[in-house]
């Protein structure tokens, strides 16, 4: 059979986390094929399957070739993964994290500490895996596994995410206040919503108000409209209207709509204390 007939043949491997499996791998498409170069099995599919992830701050030991998807197939949940094993052949290789188990887990956003290559997903908050089917998606940039995508699996589901709450000049500190936020994903859109809210211990740093995407948008959406919402003022029980504006990086910069077309800040439209609320909901183009 031909090399070029490479592109239909698929390994699974059983294993358990190791740097040696791209040369398992390599050695088994030479069994089947003859004697060919790493180089040449390029661009296949590797299955790597019974991935555990039920710990706190797992690190995954694996090496891929430059090029390769990698489908690691996590069959135990509820943990935490903090990092996953450089690429042997460097920058390119693209890896699926799909969670084959009942439960969730969490890949942690660059903790730091790993012995393998942090996640970094540019918006700074853990991404949540569901169970029985979900999947991240990361390829390595030659520092960090930088998040790409999401499976039609998780299209028609919403997944929780904390929302950072921040500011221009001091960010806030929420103390024990609450961000609650939520997305979904269908092709390049993204529909989130997000609800900020004030507790006894929140401090309210200085400069206008930030929330962050839950997912990099597209370069050309910077400066558009993406959502809408509300300021609720607990101790006047008063609404605000609210937009918010897409700026660099993810960061969506809020807008009271009245009368004063302001950036909110700790005293715009009003001075916020416990209670108060934040929330904006809406749409963008994802990267």
């Amino acid at each position: 059979m031909p090399v070029s007939d490479l592109q239909s043949f698929k390994v699974t491997s059983n294993e358990a986390s190791s740097s040696t499996k791209f040369d398992n791998f390599v050695q088994a498409v030479q069994d089947e094929f003859g004697d060919i170069d790493a180089d040449q099995v390029n661009g296949l599919h590797v299955f790597v399957n019974s991935q555990v992830v039920s710990g706190a701050s797992t690190d995954l030991a694996w090496g891929a070739g430059s090029g390769i998807q990698v489908n690691l197939n996590v069959t135990t949940g509820g943990g935490t993964l903090r990092s996953l094993g450089a690429p042997t052949a460097g920058a390119g290789t693209r890896v699926s994290i799909v969670n084959a188990s009942g439960t969730n887990f969490t890949v942690l956003n660059n903790p730091g500490g790993g012995s393998g290559v942090a996640f970094a997903n540019d918006q700074n908050f853990d991404v949540v895996v569901a169970g029985n089917g979900g999947y991240v998606q990361y390829v390595y940039d030659g520092s960090f596994w930088r998040q790409i995508g999401f499976p039609a699996s998780s299209f028609s589901t919403w997944t929780a995410y904390t929302p950072p709450w921040t500011a221009s000049i001091t960010n806030p500190v929420l103390g024990n206040g609450g961000s609650v936020g939520s997305y979904t994903r269908i092709g390049k859109t993204v529909h989130f919503r997000i609800l900020i809210t004030m507790g006894t211990t929140t401090t309210y740093g200085s400069g206008w108000y930030q929330l962050w995407c839950p997912i990099t948008p597209a370069a050309g959406a910077t400066s558009f409209a993406i959502g809408n919402g509300y300021l609720y003022d607990a101790s006047a029980a008063v609404q605000y209207p609210l937009m918010g504006k897409l700026e660099g990086s993810g960061i969506i910069s809020l807008w009271n709509t009245d009368v004063s077309n302001a950036l909110v800040t700790a005293s715009t439209p009003f001075t916020f204390a416990t209670s108060d609320i934040i929330t904006l909901s809406g749409t963008y183009e994802a990267a």
